[in-house]
């Protein structure tokens, strides 16, 4: 038993000296990725976003065609110019998951900040693959540009605090010209007390909501076509929660749950969708507006600096009325 143990002991610390060796800087691999002379020279759209993150240009415009189904493992982030990802013969889909199972999830998939134009074109669907998170967070620092054209989707994200699809933060601009963000969820999180083993509800109250797109006040969003359809918010159900001495709400877990399965048990319990929190859509400020009903092509908005206004499209198709001119 005490060579087993010895044993053990001896490879978990060189699995944690191997993981404190890869995180000091970039692999041969990655410095050889970043090392190309143009992205036409790397093969695989994770490759290409590592070779963008090193090399792109604040005016550079930069195209990928995508001809399979991609999986990125890494979250995206220090991207500039104008990215643009287009599927090639049919709907391709960009899938994020954990590259090992002691990867932490990120916030988002694709964080667009300043200088940077992200635009999602015709037969590119994003979604998760074992990650909990908003799918693009536009520029929480500072200005960044996120474009939706026809044919784009972003489904499945998960993310607790804010925007399960999309999150325009400060002074960041979504522009949805087109396609589809649906299916995505935002819940309150928890937190939880690692002295005592206790779990708290997220600190945050009811600053959750926009299960589609959460807007912050100083963000803006555009949207003058496709749809934001059957996104849900989620709280944890009042019945498993309780207020403790200090007033603080604690999520009241059975005595038969294990502590190593609380986690699975809120998730796969403890979650109800709710309305008035904007299951499509949450604009905050002093005045925050949640729209909870779907929002087809038909429907334009505008949000600038707490400022909201909407519209209905007219179709193309229908004829304008005009007065006829009296005969003479």
């Amino acid at each position: 038993m005490k060579t087993n143990f010895f044993s053990l002991a001896m490879l978990v610390s060189l699995l944690a000296f191997g993981f404190s060796l890869t995180s000091c800087g970039p692999s041969k691999a990655v410095l050889a990725i970043q090392a190309a002379a143009s992205i036409e020279e790397v093969q695989g759209l994770e490759n290409k976003l590592i070779w963008l993150q090193a090399n792109a240009k604040p005016d550079g415009n930069y195209v990928i065609e995508i001809e399979a189904d991609e999986q990125i493992t890494s979250s995206v982030e220090q991207l500039r110019g104008t990215i643009t990802l287009r599927g090639v013969g049919a709907n391709r889909t960009i899938s994020y998951a954990r590259a090992s199972m002691f990867s932490k999830c990120p916030h988002s998939m694709f964080s667009v900040h300043s200088g940077t134009t992200l635009i999602l074109d015709n037969n590119i669907t994003l979604k998760p693959e074992s990650c909990s998170s908003s799918m693009v967070l536009v520029s929480i620092r500072q200005r960044g540009t996120f474009v939706m054209n026809d044919g784009s989707a972003i489904t499945g994200g998960r993310s607790k605090g804010g925007g399960g699809g999309v999150v325009v933060g400060r002074s960041g601009t979504f522009l949805m010209k087109g396609g589809t963000i649906s299916g995505n969820t935002n819940y309150r999180g928890y937190i939880k007390d690692a002295g005592f083993g206790k779990y708290y509800v997220h600190i945050r109250g009811t600053a959750f909501g926009g299960g589609g797109v959460w807007v912050d006040p100083t963000g803006t969003f555009i949207k003058t076509g496709g749809t934001i359809a059957n996104n849900s918010v989620e709280d944890i159900r009042s019945e498993l929660t309780f207020r403790n001495e200090k007033g603080d709400l604690e999520i009241r877990i059975p005595a038969n749950v294990p502590e190593m399965d609380r986690d699975k048990f809120i998730q796969e319990q403890g979650y109800i969708s709710v309305n008035g929190f904007g299951s499509q859509i949450y604009f905050e400020g002093e005045n925050p507006k949640a729209i909870d009903n779907s929002v087809g092509s038909d429907m334009n908005f505008h949000f600038s600096n707490g400022v909201f206004s909407e519209g209905k499209q007219v179709p193309s198709d229908v004829p304008v009325e005009t007065q006829e001119e009296d005969e003479p």
